[in-house]
């Protein structure tokens, strides 16, 4: 026959409480450990907000490649006009530089004429007064 001390009813005493608080422990975690149908109704759920996101990002996208494309159009017509701008005041500045050009010409003739003529007018007087005086 076995004897029984103390001693090993204390330990067994003490393991069958430990299993009764380890018992109760995994009873609470099992409440919160999620079962296979909620995993599976929130991955669904997951999966719609995944496609409404993706959906909402290819719009956005679509939107700002739009955006985009008429910016850079606009940009181009801007660009464009301005180059058909500069075309017209370069040829517009050649034209008056030439006119000028023209005109200064001219002017300096008129002015060697003048030159020309009081010179002459002076050099005629000159001999008038020459003659007289002799």
């Amino acid at each position: 026959m076995i004897a029984v001390q103390e001693q090993n009813w204390t330990a067994v005493i003490r393991l069958l409480t430990r299993l009764c608080e380890v018992q109760e422990e995994l009873y609470h975690q099992k409440s919160q450990i999620i079962t296979k149908e909620e995993m599976n109704t929130y991955l669904k759920n997951q999966k719609i907000v995944f496609s409404q996101v993706v959906d909402e990002c290819k719009e956005i996208q679509e939107l700002t490649a739009q955006q985009t494309s008429q910016a850079l159009n606009k940009i181009a017509k801007q660009t464009e006009q301005l180059s058909s701008q500069a075309g017209r005041m370069n040829a517009e500045l050649s034209c008056r530089l030439s006119e000028l050009e023209k005109f200064r010409h001219r002017l300096s003739l008129r002015t060697l004429k003048i030159a020309v003529i009081s010179q002459s007018a002076l050099l005629i007087l000159s001999t008038i007064l020459q003659l007289l005086l002799n």
